[in-house]
């Protein structure tokens, strides 16, 4: 009976030096979370699955699906490794597809994983959209503009902190929050994250504080708190829940100031504005984020004339402006 990966164009299972295969190209990397305790059931039972690769010249080999078997053999100290090598006349694409699908088939696939498909189709020049669309109509998926924003920002991430995010549970709100964070504090927050081993609320809370930090303080100013800091988050003679309280109290700490100072601001606006008797004035508290969405409303229908001649008056508009200011 031939196999699934016969079917698809590898050849049969043959042994490799494992030498001549490159660890270092990372294009196929994200695709499955790592397994436990790999790395003893090799040693005693073996390789079950060999690794799927592909000839890239010189005597080398691409890994397209068993990162984690491969980095787990080294450590009973194989010199050789199981594969199976895809047929040069065959796409690894296709390959791709059904590594996805025997994954989906057990379980829902992880957001980074659908990341991990955006990067892949990019690298084989293909439409990022059109391939994961691909693969989710087998799986009766629907693709909306918006989760597929989502994911194609997600894929943006440093691999690092895709790696780490594989290890978690992430739902695509939590993505929401993710995708809003600074670009530039993504590698810290995946380093401290692996570090002081962040479950992914954790994750979260850390790196929007991390972001209003960064977006609030000149360079010079992050470079000497992120000193200070990272020495007790290294200290590794201390326990994690320890050094994880430590980085929350000291961001909170360093934010708290411009929190109140906008907290303020918005109270004393508040107060000048002349709002018509009926009327309420509320806006978004995300103070952090400097996000302000002005909410006006009547508590009667009675007040809705009153409400519109407020709406068409300078003057409250001026205050509504005024209001708006003050955040920028």
């Amino acid at each position: 009976m031939i196999s699934l990966w016969s079917r698809i164009g590898f050849g049969p299972i043959r042994k490799l030096n494992i030498e001549t295969i490159d660890s270092s190209d990372r294009i196929f990397d994200i695709y499955k979370r790592r397994g436990k305790h790999l790395g003893e059931s090799l040693h005693i039972i073996g390789m079950s699955d060999p690794i799927l690769v592909e000839p890239a010249g010189k005597g080398f080999y691409r890994i397209l699906s068993g990162f984690h078997r491969y980095e787990a053999a080294f450590s009973p100290g194989w010199t050789q490794i199981p594969v199976r090598v895809l047929k040069s006349e065959h796409s690894p694409w296709i390959a791709c597809k059904h590594i996805f699908w025997i994954k989906a088939y057990h379980g829902d696939p992880h957001p980074v994983e659908w990341a991990g498909i955006i990067r892949i189709a990019e690298h084989l020049n293909l439409q990022p959209r059109l391939a994961l669309h691909e693969l989710l109509i087998p799986l009766d998926y629907p693709l909306s503009d918006f989760l597929f924003s989502l994911v194609l920002q997600l894929s943006r991430f440093p691999i690092e902190l895709l790696r780490l995010l594989l290890d978690y549970p992430l739902s695509f709100r939590q993505v929401e929050r993710l995708i809003l964070l600074s670009k530039d504090i993504l590698p810290k927050l995946a380093a401290w994250g692996a570090f002081l081993r962040m479950r992914t609320q954790e994750l979260l809370e850390i790196g929007e504080m991390l972001d209003s930090f960064h977006r609030q303080f000149s360079n010079e100013e992050r470079e000497k708190w992120f000193k200070n800091v990272e020495m007790r988050i290294l200290d590794q003679e201390l326990p994690r829940d320890e050094r994880l309280y430590y980085v929350k109290t000291q961001l909170d700490q360093v934010l708290r100031p411009t929190l109140q100072d906008y907290r303020q601001r918005k109270n004393h606006i508040h107060h000048q504005l002349d709002i018509p008797k009926g009327m309420t004035v509320s806006w978004d508290e995300d103070l952090e984020r400097e996000d302000v969405a002005i909410s006006l409303a009547v508590k009667n229908a009675g007040d809705l004339d009153r409400f519109k001649k407020a709406l068409s008056n300078p003057a409250f508009k001026k205050n509504i402006a005024k209001l708006l200011k003050s955040y920028e």
